[in-house]
């Protein structure tokens, strides 16, 4: 079925002259000025990305953890919150703890919060 679309039938206005306007009344556009998008406030980027960065970080310094085979991370817990990163848990020494520490780093690019313990039960 074909739609049909209304159009106005009021005049389209046009530009006035210095003759017809009355003095010190300003002129009335008729188009947009150049700098139209410039002068529209933008609307605020949503509060989201920032979580949504935290979780890739978070995800991504996981997968490495587990993915890296000298290491045994299963007591390692990761947190991220503003793209601050801390580890908590517990691993067997301290290569372990070091390890951890240089792939959260790598990942993250800033220095991270170290929480974890060395527990004599995981060696």
């Amino acid at each position: 079925m074909a739609s049909t679309a209304r159009r106005s039938e009021v005049p389209v206005a046009t530009k006035t002259t210095s003759k017809t306007r009355p003095a010190g009344a300003a002129a009335t556009p008729t188009s947009k000025p150049s700098n139209y998008a410039a002068a529209r406030p933008r609307a605020k980027k949503p509060a989201v990305r920032a979580a949504d960065a935290d979780d890739r970080l978070l995800h991504e310094i996981g997968f490495q953890l587990i993915d890296d085979d000298a290491l045994d991370a299963s007591d390692v817990e990761v947190a991220v919150d503003a793209g601050v990163v801390t580890l908590s848990g517990a691993v067997g020494n301290k290569e372990s703890k070091r390890r951890c520490v240089e792939i959260a780093e790598a990942a993250s690019g800033q220095p991270v919060t170290n929480l974890i313990k060395i527990s004599r039960r995981l060696a």
